[in-house]
């Protein structure tokens, strides 16, 4: 009550009373739970992928945030239930909680969220809570509408189909002293699909000098999940747009982008990806900034975006901070920092992008593309280096509109709605898309894999191909007569090879090289050894025999080197060594083995 007027909430769950003088407002005989939200509505829904948990007022969001996030809610009912948003909802400039905001390790979303097309609007969000059982504020490290959302044992964490507008993100990392994750949509994700999307607000950070913040429009750190080769699930951000310019006001921000913080692909055939996307927000202050991603990490793929804001990064890390690596500061238009075996493809940046550092000139790099590139090699002996293909920046001189979007680049109506000034829009109608992937050896078509409606990575690929009983898929390696592919490429000359991240995404020919495993089949006794030895066979299995331990592998050859996946060679140097990768090389009849670091070139392993 409020003088003599009861108080009731309208549609919204808000309740409104106007001051016209002094008043004393007192609350009380507050329910200990939410009355009239999905949890208790007839019409509330099953959390089921027939019957979702319908959301459709403020209530239910703070409803959804508080279930998932209760400590004493120990059961995945509501965190890997279905929820569908059923209208728009305007939060009227209030606090949006976040749903998964990890403050016990239940904490977490690892659901289905299908916005319908929906918008969520008007609303503020920060890292930190008041604690109600001592009422002190706690720091929240995963921040975004869904802070940590991940895989489950069943599926992909997913968000569908929602619009966020006109709302700022503030972070105070240096207050809360720790690394935090932040993004509109996601804050941390894990195995988390983010598809139809759009984002168009703020996020201001003030970070903490001595730990690192992520941070991106949509999603501050993306990454794939792998549990074994059975169990992994790729994560991928597609058809979504990013309208969030992100200001770092202080601290070290490690990676921010329009889209995605840091891509990260967690094992090399599990991969993380962004494709379909597009960035028109300022990203500033950043160590590693990108208009699509700050940091691109091995094996990550960014195919067919675009931004066209301003990327600004900055390193205020000295060299005396016994953090060399960090005082490079790198400005991308599409990503700042990419490392090894990642392709940036078929993308353009039309806007500016700069990069300053305390240590001076030789220490910030800008480029309309991708800052950081690596060579092959980079990492592991066997690494393919980052492939940057067929992308465009101011740089190039190039009047990118829409013809040579679409006959330079290959983006398509299906994915994309022309608009006539160089900077489509998602086109957001299901449409049906029907392309082949073509693989040939030299100038003759070997095989060809007819591809509906789906955009999945080459390794999806390669794992059908092997547990396939009707000859789905596509062959990683191909025999033909006493030939064997040893990769796929993208031009005929063999020089740019396809990573396992690629995702086709239209009709691709590709180029198969090959060798003739005969010339290295065989039994080869290791020297210095008591009779360990291995066996290459014309299939491209490596088996080896040391005593009572034996192991199956597989290996490469191109005509000149040869790779050896995953050997036990290494345990001969030192018996708490493992599974590595070697180069080889085949003279008279005598194998010499080296990874440049156990064994060298100089000094190598012989057979």
């Amino acid at each position: 009550a409020a003088g003599n007027s009861i108080l009731s909430a309208d549609a919204d769950g808000y309740y409104t009373y106007t001051i016209t003088g002094a008043v004393a407002i007192s609350v009380r005989d507050l329910p200990e739970t939410f009355d009239n939200t999905f949890l208790s509505r007839e019409d509330g829904g099953k959390g089921t992928a027939d019957d979702p948990f319908k959301i459709k007022t403020p209530l239910d969001l703070y409803a959804m945030a508080d279930v998932i996030s209760n400590t004493m809610n120990t059961s995945d009912t509501y965190r890997t239930a279905y929820y569908s948003l059923e209208n728009d909802i305007d939060l009227r400039g209030e606090k949006l909680y976040i749903i998964g905001d990890a403050t016990w390790e239940g904490s977490i979303f690892a659901g289905v969220f299908d916005g319908n097309n929906h918008t969520i609007k008007n609303f503020y969000m920060t890292d930190t809570l008041i604690e109600q059982s001592d009422f002190q504020q706690v720091h929240l490290p995963y921040i975004g509408l869904f802070g940590l959302a991940q895989a489950s044992s069943a599926r992909n964490a997913g968000i569908y189909n929602l619009n966020l507008k006109d709302y700022t993100i503030n972070v105070n990392a240096a207050q809360g002293g720790a690394t935090a994750f932040v993004g509109s949509i996601v804050g941390y994700g894990i195995g988390v699909d983010i598809s139809n999307c759009s984002a168009e607000g703020k996020i201001v950070i003030d970070g903490h000098y001595n730990a690192f913040t992520y941070a991106g429009g949509l999603i501050g750190f993306q990454q794939s999940a792998y549990t074994s080769d059975n169990v992994r699930y790729y994560s991928v951000v597609q058809s979504c747009s990013s309208g969030v310019d992100i200001t770092v006001m202080q601290g070290n921000v490690i990676a921010a982008g329009g889209i995605t913080g840091n891509l990260n692909t967690y094992e090399e055939n599990t991969t993380a990806a962004i494709f379909n996307c597009y960035s028109t927000g300022d990203i500033e202050g950043a160590i590693r900034a990108g208009g699509i991603v700050g940091w691109v990490t091995a094996n990550g793929s960014v195919e067919n975006c675009y931004a066209t804001g301003y990327v600004g990064a900055s390193s205020n890390i000295l060299l005396m901070d016994n953090a060399e690596g960090y005082a490079y500061a790198y400005a991308g238009g599409i990503a700042g920092y990419v490392e090894y075996g990642a392709i940036i493809s078929d993308c353009f940046f039309k806007g500016d992008c700069r990069a300053s550092a305390v240590e001076g000139v030789n220490y910030q790099f800008s480029d309309g593309i991708a800052a950081h590139t690596e060579p092959a090699g980079t990492a592991f002996i066997h690494t393919n280096g980052t492939l940057i293909r067929n992308c465009y920046s101011p740089e190039d001189h190039k009047v990118i509109d829409d013809a040579f979007i679409k006959t330079a680049l290959g983006w398509e109506d299906a994915d994309w709605k022309f608009n006539g000034d160089g900077t489509p829009d998602i086109n957001r109608e299901e449409a049906q898309k029907t392309y082949d992937i073509t693989v040939m050896i030299g100038n003759t078509e070997v095989t060809k894999l007819t591809v509906e409606n789906m955009y999945v990575p080459m390794t999806y690929w390669y794992a059908l191909a092997l547990t396939s009983e009707d000859g789905e898929g596509l062959n990683e390696f191909i025999g033909s007569g006493k030939n064997r592919t040893y990769g796929y490429y993208f031009d005929a000359e063999l020089t740019q090879r396809v990573p396992n991240g690629f995702i086709p995404t239209r009709a691709v020919t590709l180029y198969a090289a090959y060798a003739d495993y005969t010339e290295v089949t065989g039994d080869y006794y290791i020297e210095g050894t008591d009779g360990s030895y291995f066996t290459l066979d014309e299939n491209g299995y490596l088996s080896y025999r040391d005593g009572a331990r034996n192991s199956i592998s597989t290996y490469v050859y191109d005509g000149e080197k040869l790779t050896l996946f995953n050997t036990f060679f290494a345990i001969l140097a030192d018996p708490e060594n493992g599974f590595r990768t070697f180069f080889a090389e085949l003279e008279n009849g005598t194998i010499k083995i080296y990874d440049n670091d156990i064994y060298t070139e100089s000094s190598q392993l012989t057979a």
